[in-house]
């Protein structure tokens, strides 16, 4: 007796693995991560960091009714790295992860009044600009991943129409020598 699926049961789901893009960024007072995650919204990934201190990006969305995109990152953070000052900020499809560094007892005097100095006004302005030439180059390979993706509709669309074409083909040709065989007997 063959089982039937059950109407009522949730359909069963498929996954589709990707590795995102992700870009670091290093410097003196801190590490900064920026993981590109277009199409996903904040809700649909996690950021958490083990006893090990191992950084972990997860998450999830759905393609369409059956399909769902994830990705799973896993980083060992930076023995220089404060944990409890870690942040993570989502915006423009792009998860950036900012971990603030230890300053080391002999050098944090002179840094710290470097720092004060050479960089008063600088750092939003820098900022600024970084996240503008990071949000321009994911715009260009959200293009180009658009692009694609749209090639490769097409292509599959194509190969579907040459495998069907050579399968009309092949079928036509079977008739005919069973039609020519039938002729002769």
């Amino acid at each position: 007796m063959e089982m039937q699926d059950d109407p009522n049961s949730p359909p069963s789901y498929s996954y589709m693995d990707f590795e995102p893009y992700c870009a670091w960024h290093r410097e003196e007072g801190v590490d900064i991560l920026a993981v590109h995650l277009h199409g996903f919204k904040r809700e649909q990934m996690r950021v958490q960091v083990n006893s090990q201190r191992i950084l972990t990006i997860h998450g999830q969305r759905p393609l369409d009714e059956t399909k769902w995109s994830r990705f799973s990152k896993q980083n060992k953070l930076p023995n220089e790295c404060m944990e409890d000052g870690i942040r993570a900020k989502f915006a423009a499809g792009i998860l950036t992860i900012t971990m603030p560094k230890r300053c080391s007892s002999s050098t944090a005097r002179p840094h710290q009044h470097h720092q004060e100095t050479s960089t008063r006004d600088q750092p939003k302005a820098q900022v600024h600009e970084e996240d503008a030439n990071m949000i321009k180059r994911n715009d260009n390979i959200n293009d180009k991943m658009k692009s694609i993706s749209g090639m490769l509709g097409i292509a599959g669309k194509f190969a579907s129409l040459v495998l069907l074409l050579a399968v009309s083909g092949a079928y036509v040709n079977c008739i005919s020598k069973l039609r020519s065989c039938a002729a002769q007997n």
